[in-house]
C-alpha cells in the first residue's frame, strides 16, 4: 500500500520551476531488433535554466539553494508505440516490462489489435495514431514533493 505524502511547501523548492527545461531525444539501438518499427525509445532530461540564457542571469532572488545553469534535475523515460505497423502493440509493450504493458492495456486493451479500449476513446476527443506512454519520472530529491511529476510531460 503506497501513502501519500503531504505536499512540501513551496518556501523549500530549491528554484524557481519555471525555470526547468526539458531536452528530449530518441534512442536506438544499433542492432536491430524485433518490433523495431513498432516500439521506439524516448527520453529527456530535465534541467534547471539554459547556460547562456541572459534572460535569466540576474537571478534576482539571490536564491543560493537554486542549481546552477545547465544542472540536470531529472529525467523522463518514455515509448512510442505507432499504430499501423501490423505487430500488436500491446505484445510489443508487454514483451518490453510488465510497467509498461500496465500502461498500455489501460489505452489498448488486451488485444492490442483492435483499437484503444472504449474508456480511453470516451475520454480522448479523436483518439488515432500512434501512443507516447510515459512510462517514469524521475527528480532529485531537492525537487521532490512539489507536485512537479505530472508537470514535467511532455506536450505535443
Amino acid at each position: 500500500m503506497t501513502v501519500a505524502r503531504p505536499k512540501r511547501p513551496v518556501t523549500e523548492l530549491p528554484g524557481d520551476p519555471a525555470r526547468l527545461h526539458l531536452h528530449y531525444g530518441h534512442g536506438h539501438s544499433a542492432v536491430p531488433y524485433d518490433s523495431e518499427d513498432t516500439l521506439e525509445s524516448w527520453y529527456a532530461a530535465v534541467t534547471y535554466r539554459l547556460e547562456g540564457d541572459e534572460e535569466w542571469d540576474d537571478e534576482a532572488d539571490g536564491d543560493s539553494l537554486a542549481p546552477a545553469p545547465g544542472t540536470t534535475v531529472g529525467r523522463l523515460v518514455l515509448w512510442r508505440l505507432r499504430d499501423d505497423t501490423g505487430d500488436n502493440r500491446w505484445e510489443v509493450a508487454d514483451a518490453e516490462s510488465g510497467d509498461l504493458e500496465v500502461i498500455a492495456s489501460a489505452v489498448l486493451g488486451r488485444s492490442g489489435r483492435d483499437g484503444y479500449s472504449a474508456a480511453f476513446e470516451k475520454a480522448i476527443t479523436h483518439p488515432v495514431g500512434d501512443l507516447l506512454l510515459l512510462d517514469r519520472v524521475s527528480l532529485d530529491k531537492a525537487w521532490r514533493g512539489f507536485g512537479l511529476g505530472p508537470v514535467l510531460r511532455p506536450v505535443p
